[in-house]
């Protein structure tokens, strides 16, 4: 009698560690497999991110709905976290959804002509508009939320209405209850036609401030120092308007010491920095090669020798790739601050006469 096969280990798509089928969950329709562990720390980060809806494989590319599978690896309270919120983010897909204004309330209101409406779970009547309690005549938002919105930077959703807040960080930013891509400098979508560089540096190229673009004239000499230069000016960006991070908030209370720091590390963190791009890029290179061809299956038992020396081949050639680039960008920069400086001299000519 032939002893039935013993279970094989398969390779989870998240953490590359190869488990037994039981540690193991598949995904519906789809079938990608993930191990319990990295699909409950998926799960679990879409909760804290608020990004429940839709909630897709994690699969790169695959928009295979998983939420079925919440209660499989999450707890019941987690489970009921998530679908609480992908049933409040189907809500708010309809613009003309209001939610009642009263502290530690759930319910909400569809308006479409009338502007006070009634809460369906605690049947307080508020205004639309403002979130207020009804009243006559024209709304007056309350100064302190416009107060807020003015500190800390708020944008408005161009689609949804909701305002949007973000600390720093780049200007992109996707709306948490309508899912689309803005910017945060100008309030624009983040399309084909908007230009993130003059959101960046002004309006118009030739408001760009004179330090940078003098800067970008002899980045041929300054280019070791490009990233700290970098750090500092997203710190006095992000300085313009209030920030909650106390580690931020230490950094601005003795800024010149270390803005000095930054820029006697800089080159070393330049040159750390394009070494770990070098690095990273080149693994995520050879991994997707070995995903496109299928090399974890051909290769069974020296798919890791065969991974090593594909990487130590590829990560010199991406290497001196990117530093030519680098350098490339460096020689280039100089002309381009000329442009800008004669672009910024003319607008000025013209302004007086």
């Amino acid at each position: 009698m032939e002893k039935p096969e013993s279970p094989q280990p398969a390779q989870c798509l998240i953490c590359t560690e190869f488990k037994f089928p039981e540690g193991f969950v598949e995904m519906p329709h789809c079938l990608h497999k993930f191990c319990t562990d990295c699909l409950k720390s998926y799960l679990v980060s879409k909760i804290q991110s608020n990004q429940v809806y839709p909630l897709n494989c994690p699969f790169y590319g695959c928009s295979t709905d998983i939420a079925c599978l919440s209660t499989r690896v999450l707890s019941e309270s987690q489970a009921a976290q998530l679908n609480k919120f992908r049933l409040r983010s189907e809500l708010q897909k309809n613009p003309n959804l209001r939610w009642c204004p009263v502290k530690d309330c759930s319910g909400y209101s569809y308006y479409e002509q009338l502007v006070n409406i009634t809460c369906n779970t605690c049947s307080f009547e508020f205004c639309a508009k403002c979130g207020g309690a009804q009243h006559p005549g024209n709304c007056k938002r309350d100064p302190s939320i416009q107060n807020y919105i003015a500190k800390y930077r708020l944008r408005e959703c161009p689609k949804c209405k909701n305002y949007i807040e973000k600390s720093f960080g780049c200007p992109s930013v996707v709306c948490a209850v309508c899912g689309i891509n803005l910017c945060m400098k100008c309030g624009n979508l983040m399309n084909a036609s908007h230009d993130i560089l003059k959101c960046l540096v002004g309006g118009d190229y030739s408001q760009m401030p004179v330090y940078l673009m003098v800067f970008m004239c002899f980045s041929w000499v300054l280019f070791p120092f490009e990233l700290g230069f970098l750090v500092i000016y997203l710190l006095e960006d992000w300085g313009s308007a209030e920030v909650k991070d106390p580690i931020y908030r230490h950094v601005m209370s003795y800024k010149w010491v270390y803005y000095c720091l930054f820029l006697m590390l800089s080159p070393l963190m330049s040159w750390v920095a394009l070494a770990l791009i070098s690095v990273l890029s080149g693994v995520s290179i050879v991994d997707k090669l070995f995903k496109k061809f299928s090399l974890h299956r051909k290769t069974k038992s020296f798919s890791l020798v065969l991974k090593l020396l594909l990487n130590l081949a590829v990560m010199p050639l991406n290497a001196s790739m990117i530093f030519g680039v680098f350098f490339l960008c460096n020689l280039v920069l100089p002309f381009v601050g000329v442009v800008f400086i004669g672009k910024r001299a003319y607008c000025k000519l013209i302004k007086y006469v």
